[in-house]
């Protein structure tokens, strides 16, 4: 039996996702390196190398161990983790993480891994679609229930949002915080942000305004539409991997759920990065969803 050891990653103790991280690691084994660097500003929660010796290499010893064992031809599993249910943001980091790893190291295989509390078995299958669309496998791992939960509330970014429909030709009707009925668990909607009929007179409604009788109405209304959603980025300067996956897959979401035409999906940030929002648009292209990042001033 592997002797477990203690993991410090950056976030201190009070880090939910230290003890996941650490349960996973002790399954599959290997060089375990946390709070990886993959990119200016980019860490990653943790990469494993399968073949290495069962060690921990820390944020001091990493630049030396990459240059010792290189990465180019070796097997790399990428894990993110949240410690909650299956959720957007968490699939954003877990795939955009691997593909950032296959483009700037060219490992022989790349294994990217979400560890999470709860599955989803709607939002999964997107996850898995959109990776095989870029040539790689996806695995949902689920822990014990007895790690500490996180609620995992993301700020809206209404300025940010406001700023964009004031400039956006095609204004319409804005639902704010539009809750998506996810039939697996219907006490727990998946939450779009902003979502917009465009070719409706201009009106901002939020979502909790609305009576529980004319949501059905509402559902119906999208099959066959324009539709645009709108995630914002307000808690970071550069646009960060949890916005893309709020941006790609929930997009993705409503256009399976209510049949919606080819959907426009944007990213606002107070700071693109070129090489994340390239990422993302490629991901959009290939599982046909019209992605974009928009700056807002600062």
């Amino acid at each position: 039996m592997r002797r477990r050891q203690s993991l410090k990653i950056e976030g201190g103790p009070d880090n939910k996702e230290t003890p996941m991280i650490e349960w996973y690691w002790n399954q599959v084994g290997g060089t375990l390196c946390t709070e990886f660097p993959i990119a200016e500003r980019r860490n990653l929660d943790a990469v494993i190398l399968p073949d290495g010796k069962y060690k921990q290499v820390n944020s001091g010893e990493l630049e030396r161990y990459l240059t010792d064992v290189p990465f180019d031809k070796r097997k790399v599993i990428v894990v993110q983790a949240k410690a909650n249910r299956l959720g957007t943001p968490l699939m954003g980091q877990t795939l955009f993480s691997a593909m950032l790893i296959k483009r700037c190291y060219n490992p022989s295989l790349v294994r990217p891994v979400a560890l999470c509390k709860e599955d989803n078995s709607t939002l999964r299958p997107l996850l898995e679609f959109a990776a095989s669309k870029v040539g790689m496998g996806m695995e949902v791992e689920k822990v014990p229930q007895s790690f500490q939960e996180r609620k995992w509330n993301r700020s809206p970014g209404t300025s940010m949002i406001s700023w964009y429909w004031n400039k956006a030709k095609d204004k319409g009707k804005l639902f704010e915080n539009f809750h998506a009925v996810d039939k697996t668990d219907t006490d727990n909607p998946q939450i779009i942000r902003t979502l917009v009929l465009s070719d409706e007179p201009k009106e901002w409604i939020r979502w909790k305004d609305i009576p529980t009788s004319n949501h059905n109405a509402i559902y119906k209304s999208l099959r066959n539409r324009d539709v645009t959603i709108v995630h914002a980025e307000p808690k970071f300067k550069h646009i960060g991997m949890s916005v893309m996956g709020e941006t790609l897959f929930s997009a993705m979401f409503i256009k399976r759920c209510y049949k919606s035409r080819p959907i426009r999906s944007v990213a606002l940030c107070k700071k693109d990065d070129p090489h994340l929002s390239q990422l993302l648009k490629d991901v959009g292209k290939k599982v046909g969803i019209n992605v974009e990042v928009k700056v807002v001033p600062q």
